[in-house]
């Protein structure tokens, strides 16, 4: 036995053809991780890997802008992931060709990084625009829309518009703003169009395509009597085409959906003064009836999420999801939990209905849920002995959870001004900060001044304690800086003042007249 196992090749000698087989066939993220971990050799097999199956984002839980670990559960494989807590609430980028990334402030400045390792990707425009909106999406050209568009807003502030958007063309440096008070609809979707337009529609059936100081309302397409759409989502293909697909609910609870492509046309017509205009005309073309548009469709899947949904080529699952599909996230019908959903176009064609797929843990509560496709990565910064002998290695192992709370610091009498972003700003002098929480009451919602900073780093770790064990330092974080606040309240008495004589004067005017109070100003001038 001894003999024959010295006679085995090694595991980084197997053929590469064999490598690149079972490569390909890997299509969950965590055993294509876990693959291609195992040494150098297995590493680098397969010229073209097979796309990871798609995973599903949780809604964010934190109740403040502190970091949070983030939930993802692969509804194929019935397995759900925690990503490293990097990202804070509403800082999600989604991009149209199913890819994500986290808007992070790294030292200062606003970058985006993978979700999975971190890594930094590309960032058109300027921070600024970024973090005044809550929503945000790539398209596949460069281009990018950022808006504010919560489905779950039921009570607007007055007199600002229920949808706000900044728009960036491709290969433009100059930000664009739409806004729109949508009446008495909610947005569900919205995306970029060609010719810079955006286009959103809302839960009456309304379709609104705006651009900078100008706004269209259509309607959106029929569908059959006995059928409500029940949520809409839109959609860009690598064509540039713009779909509208509708998840539908007849009477009976089934779930169905309709794809609709959104064509613009402009034309010049002449208003009643007899002066040219331009017009724009609106028309949905039914895209899941005939054989053509079925063709396209048995060869991609749909992912209808929030905020952006993506179609993707059902070759790269390689036989693990069958095209001509859409997956979405239904709320649940008569109080039923959440639930991800699959609709064929085929059998819906026959009058077959959405079929279930998976039934959603605690975590995700709404239908606000992001698709995206990982994009896992293996470290390079292994040994060359541990890459050669076959070792697996692992970002996060079962002791992550366990190293995460030895690194955690306890910092009590915090400023009462002390919010969870710059306690981790404060901590984040002595090394990388993997999560900052400050506590608050639950009730009355002010501070309890204390919270929880966890470093990344040992190093970071012992920087941070040293500094709070120095002799003569004070055991707490900086307190807040309220030099500011002093000023603002020098500022509001020299506005009071300023307003109390200005009244005085008005008064003085309107008793006496302007010659009496005149001569009264020169006399006491003199």
């Amino acid at each position: 036995m001894a003999s024959a196992a010295s006679a085995s090749p090694p595991w980084a000698d197997l053929p590469p053809d064999l490598l690149a087989d079972i490569s390909a066939r890997l299509h969950a993220a965590s055993d294509n991780v876990r693959f291609h971990a195992v040494c150098r050799a297995w590493r680098v097999a397969g010229d073209q890997p097979s796309c990871p199956l798609p995973w599903l984002l949780a809604p964010s839980s934190a109740a403040d802008d502190s970091a949070e670990d983030q939930l993802c559960r692969c509804v194929f494989s019935k397995a759900t992931y925690r990503a490293p807590g990097i990202c804070v609430r509403n800082r999600r980028v989604a991009y149209a060709n199913g890819t994500a990334a986290w808007l992070v402030r790294d030292k200062g400045e606003i970058c985006l990084v993978n979700p999975l390792s971190a890594a930094r990707l590309a960032f058109p425009g300027a921070g600024g625009e970024w973090l005044d909106h809550r929503h945000r999406i790539v398209s596949d050209d460069g281009g990018v829309l950022l808006c504010d568009m919560d489905p779950n807003y039921h009570d607007p502030i007055p007199n600002i518009p229920r949808f706000r958007a900044s728009f960036l063309l491709p290969g433009h440096r100059k930000w664009q703003r739409v806004s729109s008070d949508l009446e008495s609809g909610i947005c569900c979707a919205a995306a970029c169009y060609r010719g810079g337009y955006v286009v959103c529609v809302d839960d009456l059936g309304n379709c609104h395509i705006l651009r900078p100081r100008w706004e269209m309302q259509a309607a959106l397409p029929d569908e059959p009597a006995v059928k409500e759409r029940h949520w809409s989502y839109l959609l860009t293909t690598h064509r540039g085409e713009l779909l509208l697909a509708s998840v539908l609910r007849d009477y009976g609870g089934y779930l169905s959906v309709s794809l609709h492509e959104l064509r613009l046309t402009s034309s010049t017509g002449h208003n009643h003064n007899g002066s040219e205009q331009q017009a724009l005309e609106v028309e949905w073309v039914r895209r899941d009836e005939s054989d053509s548009d079925m063709a396209w469709l048995d060869d991609h899947v749909l992912f209808l999420g929030f905020p952006a949904s993506f179609a993707v080529e059902a070759a790269r699952f390689g036989g693990e999801l069958r095209g001509g599909a859409a997956y979405f996230v239904d709320d649940g019908w008569e109080g039923k939990p959440c639930r991800v959903c699959r609709y064929s176009f085929r059998d819906g064609r026959v009058g077959r209905v959405a079929t279930l797929v998976d039934t959603l843990p605690a975590g995700w509560h709404d239908t606000n849920c992001m698709w995206f496709l990982p994009d896992p990565q293996i470290s390079a910064a292994c040994s060359q002995s541990a890459a050669s002998s076959g070792e697996l290695l692992q970002g996060y192992n079962s002791s992550g959870a366990q190293r995460r709370q030895q690194l955690t610091i306890y910092a009590r009498n915090l400023s009462p001004k002390m919010d969870s972003s710059r306690l981790r700003e404060t901590f984040s002098v002595y090394g990388k900060v993997a999560g900052a929480r400050v506590a608050y009451d639950t009730r009355g919602g002010w501070s309890r001044e204390f919270g929880f900073v966890t470093m990344a780093t040992q190093e970071g770790y012992d920087k941070a304690m040293a500094a709070l064990n120095r002799p003569k330092a004070v055991k707490k974080a900086p307190a807040v800086d309220d030099s500011v606040t002093m000023l603002e309240w020098f500022l509001v008495l020299l506005l009071l003042l300023f307003i109390f004589a200005l009244v005085y004067v008005l008064q003085r005017l309107a008793r006496y007249g302007f010659s009496v109070f005149r001569n009264g100003v020169a006399r006491l001038l003199m």
